[in-house]
């Protein structure tokens, strides 16, 4: 089933997932609609830790390289006691044997600037807040003629909803 590109996706939310979402999309030729409630995008956050499994996702996206660029791959990670004394280590060549990536520790801010350049601003919109959803059961299904495409990222997981019909 192709996707119908007439109705034009849209994502709630202009973080690290709704910008993710929104690249994934215009990559398979889809341009998604992101709406974010704060006025202004500002640096936020401290540091975090890219999985080896979203590491996969971004090198398919071609942002791999620019998030190790920007931040550090973790090559051992090590547990300690509170004097900082080792307890145990462990070396993640293995998960980069397995996965092709280790860990990713970045700047949340500078994660969010390398996808926000990528996506940039044309189909970004700023202090748009969702009101309300209304989820339809059966739902139809994604792109669907029934209405636009609702793409929720919360979290690492991704809720999908078609709102109704304007009547």
């Amino acid at each position: 089933m192709s996707a119908d590109t007439s109705v034009q996706p849209l994502i709630i939310g202009a973080g690290i997932a709704g910008l993710t979402l929104g690249i994934a999309l215009r990559d398979r030729g889809i341009e998604a609609e992101i709406c974010e409630a704060a006025p202004e995008l500002r640096p936020l956050g401290a540091g975090i830790w890219m999985a080896p499994n979203a590491m996969q996702i971004f090198g398919r996206l071609g942002l791999a390289q620019p998030i190790i660029d920007a931040g550090a791959e973790v090559e051992r990670v090590a547990l300690l006691d509170s004097r900082l004394h080792e307890i145990s280590s462990s070396s993640l060549a293995t998960v980069r044997e397995k996965f092709g990536f280790t860990i990713a520790a970045i700047q949340r801010a500078e994660l969010h600037r390398i996808l926000l350049d990528r996506f940039g601003n044309r189909s970004l919109r700023l202090g748009k807040r969702l009101a309300s959803i209304e989820t339809i059961w059966p739902r139809p299904p994604p792109f669907s003629k029934t209405g636009p495409l609702l793409l929720l990222p919360v979290s690492s997981a991704l809720m999908v909803f078609t709102p109704p019909r304007a009547t």
